[in-house]
């Protein structure tokens, strides 16, 4: 199902008129945001690896938020640290050796660059668990499956003036994709882009309202 097949089945329903066709686009994009961010869906999730001995390194892909970092060698999990506490507990001290902590640098159009605090004094592999960002209402981010749900929102957004939520056919219609996504199996600490510890992911059971060369991707396992 396209994005037009959408909205050509949205000005069926009764009452809609010519005049409204403009409502369509916005209907069929916050129905994508919606669904995008009702649940973790595991193809949200995803792997990426880098090697690098400085102190920062850039992910140059579509970031939401990071769920965890380790370390190839003993696979020493990093630390989430919030951005202000950076400074304030590494200004006057040492900053090389081996790193156990890492905060959110800095992110842009191109990506997002974490700092791996203490500095590493050498060449180490990480590997980076993540969940994807998302531009407004882009549809083809998320898989066919769930495109008779982006309608049955698109098409609650138009006859309730704005409301998805309320909805309880379309709520009902989540839970079933829930239930049949991939199972959870573990629970992670986030940090959002902002540098602060965004949320805990409880894989499986959640549901929400309201560069270096030799970087490699692959599903989140």
């Amino acid at each position: 199902m396209t994005r037009e097949d959408i909205k050509k089945v949205l000005m069926m329903i009764p009452g809609f008129r010519p005049e409204q066709e403009s409502v369509l686009e916005t209907a069929v994009a916050e129905a994508v945001m919606w669904v995008w961010n009702a649940y973790d869906w595991s193809f949200k999730k995803s792997n990426t690896t880098f090697t690098t001995s400085a102190a920062t390194y850039e992910l140059p892909i579509a970031v939401d938020s990071i769920v965890e970092i380790t370390a190839g060698t003993n696979n020493r999990v990093l630390l989430p640290l919030p951005t202000h506490r950076v400074s304030e507990l590494y200004d006057d001290v040492e900053r090389n050796g081996t790193p156990y902590y890492f905060s959110i640098y800095s992110r842009d159009a191109d990506g997002v660059t974490i700092e791996l605090i203490p500095n590493p004094e050498s060449s180490e592999t990480y590997k980076v668990r993540y969940l994807k960002s998302i531009d407004y209402g882009d549809m083809e981010q998320i898989p066919d499956k769930l495109h008779g749900l982006i309608l049955q929102a698109a098409r609650s957004y138009v006859i309730s003036g704005g409301d998805i939520e309320g909805n309880l056919s379309v709520q009902s219609i989540l839970r079933r994709h829930i239930l049949s996504d991939k199972p959870a199996t573990h629970k992670k600490w986030t940090m959002g882009l902002d540098g602060k510890i965004a949320s805990r992911i409880d894989e499986g059971n959640t549901m929400r309202h309201g560069g270096s060369s030799g970087n490699t991707t692959e599903p989140y396992n």
